[in-house]
């Protein structure tokens, strides 16, 4: 495994609409598709800093 970014953005486009990632710490992040949200993720795959 590797670390987990602490910040920063992904934006994204598909089929069932337009969507983001927003980093908010280190092993956490946003996550935004269309209208729906979930917020304080954890990222399963790296090792938080």
């Amino acid at each position: 495994m590797f670390t987990c970014p602490s910040a920063g953005s992904i934006t994204m486009s598909g089929p069932h609409g337009n969507g983001s990632i927003e980093i908010t710490s280190s092993g956490f992040y946003d996550l935004t598709i269309g209208d729906r949200t979930g917020t304080h993720r954890a990222m399963s795959w790296c090792v938080p800093e």
